[in-house]
């Protein structure tokens, strides 16, 4: 495996999975020679936006708990096209008491060979188990913020966190994006401890509500403005695992300099 990138929100509605989910299935439909596995891990199911699942983590517990996964069983339930796989997450509440780190630890030894990019949905909630030990993990962590007084009070808490965790972060999406919002980038970058990583810009998209009725990501409802947005964090993956990117694009990304 290449690389693994966990995704969190700074808070909870703020669209990680929404993001997460795009950005596998961008790479996956834009690359095909590489294996793209998107997992939930963030003590929820995970698959508001897919329709169909062949596996959860819930049913391989504890085979992870016990380290007798079969990865070729693991990869055929989990497959969704030639080279997009997905495990769902918990199913119920409260069950996610039951996993430990050490798990999503497993989880990424067993596909390090044969899968090329892990990407994690860690929902908002570091107190999880299974989120816990995706950020402990991954390579790369992208943080999901929002233009809300809230989000970014969350935010500041969870960055003490992550100092205290020794965990970076390598960038920041400001989802749901509004221009005319007060909560500026500008402002956003002066008033959070960003550390001079990128901030990538993810307009707001009036589909929530559909595009959960039918488990369906915004990609599927052919928003190149997304699709544009989204490939942005998808190049600097692909740069960061020293994979070619995509179409290079103007637009999407925040930089004080400009």
């Amino acid at each position: 495996m290449k690389r693994m990138i966990a995704f969190q929100g700074a808070d909870a509605k703020v669209g990680t999975t929404m993001v997460s989910q795009s950005v596998a299935e961008l790479i996956a439909s834009s690359r095909k020679d590489l294996k793209v596995f998107f997992a939930a891990c963030n003590g929820k199911s995970g698959t508001e936006y897919f329709q169909t699942i062949g596996e959860w983590i819930e049913n391989v517990r504890i085979s992870l708990e016990n380290r007798v996964v079969s990865k070729l069983e693991l990869l055929e339930n989990c497959r969704q096209t030639d080279n997009l796989y997905f495990l769902g997450g918990v199913g119920g509440i409260l069950q996610d008491r039951r996993y430990r780190p050490e798990m999503v630890a497993y989880l990424a030894e067993l596909l390090e060979d044969g899968i090329d990019l892990l990407i994690v949905d860690c929902g908002s909630e570091m107190d999880n188990a299974l989120a816990a030990g995706a950020m402990e993990q991954a390579h790369d962590r992208y943080c999901i913020l929002t233009q809300q007084e809230s989000v970014l009070r969350r935010y500041e808490k969870l960055k003490k966190l992550y100092d205290r965790m020794n965990l970076s972060v390598s960038g920041y999406v400001l989802n749901k994006y509004l221009q005319d919002d007060p909560y500026t980038p500008s402002y956003i970058e002066k008033r959070l401890p960003l550390e001079a990583k990128p901030l990538y810009l993810v307009e707001n998209i009036a589909l929530g509500r559909r595009a959960e009725a039918e488990r369906r990501t915004f990609l599927s409802y052919g928003r190149s403005d997304y699709a544009e947005e989204i490939r942005f964090i998808v190049n600097r993956i692909l740069e960061e695992a020293e994979l070619p990117v995509l179409n290079k694009q103007r637009k999407g990304l925040w930089k004080s300099s400009i």
